[in-house]
């Protein structure tokens, strides 16, 4: 019997099938058993996918034996709305689902609360909390929950207590067991936690769970409610602005009582399919098998894997696209430990301390560059078990990818300039399956998308410092950019009431926010620009002043931005109705913007057959109510027509 994460499957028990012993365990693999099986979906979910099917394959050629049994498979989760459906995708195989209602697990009362405070104030408030808790009570512990990374570190930095530990991804594995070790036996009182801790953790004597605004989906909240309350009756608070629910049309007792939303998989990204191509062509010749591989046959792939594996292995049939070079290039010689399940494989930092004339290196976390240019940009301040570290260098060499940072007490946490740039394939084959949609004044797409994310500098204590001005006194403090394709939805509307100040982004955010919750979307996995976007034709750019962009914060994309397109019209109603409850709600969408959106979404018409004439002139200036393309006196020019002449 092996337990183990998939992560540990993925980089240790599939990189070693030369050896006998693991040989030995597949040949006799009768029985795999996946636990929270809720939690792979998105990202996870994806490449889980991909580890499994590889697993199938390995067990069964190990074997050898032409009557092999398959695998069997037991599949566990609390919350899980579409089990037979997504546990299908997932493996391959067909599945029964056994329902709660055999369900006899142990049950105690829960108070669940909503404790309203203001916005911007949840963090103080929760601090707050937790001293009053740990000074009024000396029994018990609670466990609090934060949709940030730095956010978890920052709050147990404020309740400054020393048996209240922060805990999140991206911790050594020993600092990690030493926090778990501490949560068992009692020694710590409270822990402030991303979602890292929101599976599989029994521990009785959690009382209190709070949760710092409202959890980003249904799933995270049962999961959560679920830490609290195991042995003994307990209490479970969300600290979020009066009007929480409200925004998103909804009430603390409506959104307890929905069901939970279903599990996504986004099986045809190339990226994650090139990773696992290559993975599974490292584990063919490890099982035997030489010359001209193909992907087993008795295996159900998803569409488009069997042509990716062609380019994924030396001697492949097909010459490998140069877009792969990147991701080929991060998995180097060694796929398994290069290639994680957590998200698409993307360059990586760890974060140390020491090197060079300062003293020897001492490694003290691992970021992605997604993460790397929001939390460790030059200059940042980065917290690490409730400990600050100035951020000196980053070092990106060939042998060398890492973030050298310094202890420092200062409280002052600055936070990026970061300015993100659209380009908006327009296209043919630019446009995602055909899916544009145009009214009388914009359009309606799902697209290919190019993304810029550039830290210019950060805000320190109110005071905008930018690299530009810095460099002068110390060269590491340069602009550091994330580039990357993926898809995306854009909503161009020309029509004066959208391009007001400030309407194109509070549209952007609040659509965003409703997607992310209507659809258990991570808030890391998508994002939104409503600014710095311009329209790709015909190998030219042209800004597009009125339009937004909702796209996937992922390489290669996971569709996850997709029901934007799909199901906008259901977002708006959302919208409506979360006005209609909170008419005195400031900072939400005006009426009449709304009452506009709607108006301007019921003029969009039907995809149509011919998209080369739509194309013609979509995104183009020319046309727009209020606008005239002027020319300077004496300017040269060249200008090209909807007709290419």
């Amino acid at each position: 019997m092996v337990v183990a994460t998939p992560d540990v499957t993925h980089a240790w028990l599939m990189s070693n099938l030369t050896k006998p012993a693991h040989r030995r365990f597949l040949r006799r693999l009768a029985l795999v058993v996946i636990d929270e099986a809720h939690v792979f979906d998105s990202v996870f979910g994806s490449n889980f996918a991909y580890l499994f099917r590889r697993l199938a394959v390995a067990a069964r050629m190990a074997d050898r034996t032409a009557d092999a049994e398959p695998l069997r498979v037991v599949a566990a989760s609390a919350t899980i709305s579409n089990p037979v459906e997504h546990l299908a995708a997932l493996t391959g195989m067909a599945f029964e689902a056994i329902d709660d209602t055999l369900d006899s697990s142990p049950r105690y009362g829960r108070q669940i609360l909503h404790l309203a405070c203001g916005s911007g104030q949840e963090a103080s408030a929760a601090a707050d909390l937790q001293k009053s808790m740990l000074e009024r009570s000396d029994q018990g512990s609670f466990l609090t929950f934060i949709d940030s990374r730095q956010g978890a570190e920052r709050l147990a930095i404020r309740t400054d207590a020393e048996d209240v530990k922060p805990y999140r991804s991206g911790y050594e594995g020993e600092d990690r067991a030493s926090i778990e070790r501490a949560l068992r036996d009692g020694s710590l009182r409270g822990v402030v936690s991303t979602s890292a801790l929101e599976l599989g953790l029994n521990i009785p004597h959690f009382s209190v769970g709070l949760n710092l605004n409202v959890p980003v989906s249904r799933k995270s909240f049962r999961q959560r409610l679920g830490r609290v309350g195991r042995q003994r009756p307990g209490a479970f608070a969300i600290l979020a602005e009066p009007y929480a629910f409200r925004r998103f049309g909804e009430s603390l007792s409506s959104y307890y009582e929905t069901s939970v939303e279903p599990a996504y998989l986004y099986l045809q990204n190339r990226f994650i399919q090139y990773a696992h191509a290559r993975c599974l062509a490292d584990e063919l010749e490890m099982l035997g098998v030489t010359g001209r591989k193909a992907a087993p046959s008795f295996v159900e792939w998803p569409e488009g894997f069997r042509d990716i594996f062609d380019f994924a292995y030396i001697g492949g049939p097909a010459a490998r696209p140069r877009e792969f070079d990147p991701i080929h290039r991060i998995g180097g010689d060694a796929p398994h430990y290069n290639y994680p399940l957590r998200n698409v494989a993307e360059e990586g930092f760890i974060v140390a301390t020491g090197g060079g004339a300062s003293g020897p290196q001492r490694r003290i976390g691992n970021l992605n560059l997604q993460q790397a240019i929001r939390e460790a940009f030059p200059g940042a301040i980065y917290l690490h078990l409730a400990q600050g570290w100035k951020v000196f260098e980053w070092r990106s060499t060939t042998w060398e990818r890492a973030i050298r940072v310094g202890r420092t007490s200062s409280r002052a946490y600055p936070k990026p300039l970061l300015r993100t740039f659209v380009n908006v394939s327009l296209e043919k084959d630019g446009v995602v399956e055909g899916r544009f949609r145009r009214g009388e004044t914009g359009f309606l797409a799902e697209c290919q998308l190019q993304i810029t994310e550039r830290v210019d500098g950060f805000n320190d204590r109110g005071e905008r410092k930018l690299y530009r001005d810095l460099q002068a006194e110390d060269p590491n403090m340069r602009t550091k950019t994330r580039e990357f394709r993926t898809t995306g939805v854009v909503i161009q509307i020309s029509e004066s009431w959208f391009t007001q100040k400030g309407i194109k982004a509070r549209v952007a955010e609040a659509l965003t926010e409703l997607m992310r919750r209507e659809y258990s979307i991570s808030p890391a996995d998508v994002d939104f620009g409503a600014t710095n976007i311009a329209a790709v034709r015909d190998g030219q750019r042209s800004a597009m002043v009125d339009a937004i962009v909702l796209y996937d914060a992922t390489h290669g994309s996971l569709r996850l931005s997709e029901p934007a397109y799909t199901t906008l019209g259901v977002l708006i109603e959302r919208l409506k109705t979360a006005i209609s409850m909170t008419p005195e709600k400031e900072d939400l969408l005006p009426p009449e913007v709304v009452r506009a959106l709607e108006a301007w979404f019921l003029k969009i018409g039907p995809e149509a057959d011919d998209l080369a004439d739509l194309l013609k002139t979509a995104g183009s200036d020319q046309g727009r109510p209020g606008w005239l393309q002027v020319y300077a006196p004496g300017s040269i020019v060249c200008r090209r027509n909807a007709q290419g002449l």
